[in-house]
C-alpha cells in the first residue's frame, strides 16, 4: 500500500513527526489537542539576585485524538516500535524525538516545538470505527525533560 499524506483537516491542527535515533517512525500523525508544552526554569534567590539552578523536573506531554493517514499504518515503523514497546512494556524504554507543528488555516506550520528524548508512557487507541479508513489514537503520553520552541 502506498504511503499517503493527510489533507488539511481543520479539526486536526497539530502535525507530529517522531524519530528514534536517525530512523523516522511516524511522519504524518495529526492530533486535535497537544497538552503540557511548557518551559519552566528553577531559580534560586540569594541576596536579592536570581540564579539559575539545574532543572531535573519531568513533564508529561499529552497528544489527544490522533489520526494516522490510510496507508501509513501498514508496515509503518511506528507500528513496529509500538509493538516492540508493548511486547517489552515492563522491561524496555525507547527514547523518541518529537517535532510538533501547529498548523494554520492553510495547513502550514505557524509554530513548532521539538521534544528531545521523550519516553512513551501511555498509548490509548480508544474506540475503533470500522466505517473509517484511518487509525485513531485517543491519547499518547510521553514523559520528557527537554523542549525547544521554534517560531
Amino acid at each position: 500500500m502506498a504511503k499517503t499524506t493527510l489533507p488539511y483537516l481543520a479539526a486536526y491542527r497539530f502535525a507530529v513527526t517522531m524519530t528514534v535515533g536517525l530512523k523516522m517512525i511516524a511522519s504524518d500523525l495529526r492530533f486535535q489537542s497537544v497538552g503540557n508544552l511548557d518551559l519552566e526554569r528553577k531559580l534560586e534567590w540569594q541576596n536579592g539576585q536570581a540564579f539559575l539552578t539545574k532543572d531535573e523536573s519531568i513533564k508529561t506531554l499529552t497528544l489527544k485524538r490522533g489520526l494516522i493517514a490510510p496507508g501509513n499504518a501498514k508496515d509503518n515503523p511506528l507500528e513496529d516500535v509500538t509493538k516492540q514497546q508493548i511486547t517489552r512494556w515492563s522491561e524496555r524504554l525507547v527514547r523518541t524525538d518529537l517535532l510538533i507543528n501547529a498548523l494554520d488555516d492553510k495547513g502550514q506550520p505557524k509554530a513548532t516545538w521539538k521534544v528531545d528524548g521523550a519516553v512513551l508512557r501511555k498509548i490509548d487507541w480508544g474506540g475503533l470505527d470500522a466505517g473509517r479508513n484511518e487509525i485513531l489514537l485517543e491519547e499518547m503520553q510521553f514523559e520528557y525533560r527537554v523542549l525547544r520552541p521554534f517560531s
